[in-house]
């Protein structure tokens, strides 16, 4: 995390998650890129600055992680700022949310889409947190 985002947070603020990601070449340079949401239901802009990568909720452009994207291709040093999400959010449950932001919005592909519209109660929260981009139509 970067030493000037510290001075804008309380201390506490933000905390780490288990995370680590061997990416491929091309992977690098699409997280490089970031991504830039092109709708509302799309719900989370990626943008790159120095060796970081912001995770940001679209509409209200709030920060909720941000992580490292080394050279050797490695995405790690994840922190989440528990204050953006529910209160109720568990610790296991911001990790599960931050793989399926980059499984689904960072590099698509990476897992099979769901199909169809959320109808269950975990495909709604899914669309809920992640957006469309995690289902096909079909």
């Amino acid at each position: 995390m970067a030493a000037n985002s510290e001075a804008q947070e309380p201390a506490g603020a933000w905390q780490p998650l288990p995370f680590e990601m061997q990416l491929s070449e091309e992977e690098r340079v699409r997280a490089a890129s970031g991504v830039q949401a092109s709708c509302m239901e799309e719900k989370w802009n990626v943008v790159p600055r120095g060796g970081e990568l912001l995770f940001l909720r679209s509409w209200t452009r709030n920060e909720v992680f941000r992580a490292s994207l080394t050279e050797g291709r490695v995405l790690r040093d994840v922190f989440v700022r528990p204050q953006a999400l529910r209160e109720s959010c568990t610790p296991a449950q911001r990790l599960e949310l931050f793989k399926d932001v980059v499984d689904y919005v960072l590099l698509p592909g990476r897992r099979p889409l769901r199909r169809g519209a959320p109808r269950t109660e975990e495909d709604f929260a899914l669309w809920c947190a992640v957006g469309s981009c995690a289902f096909a139509v079909g």
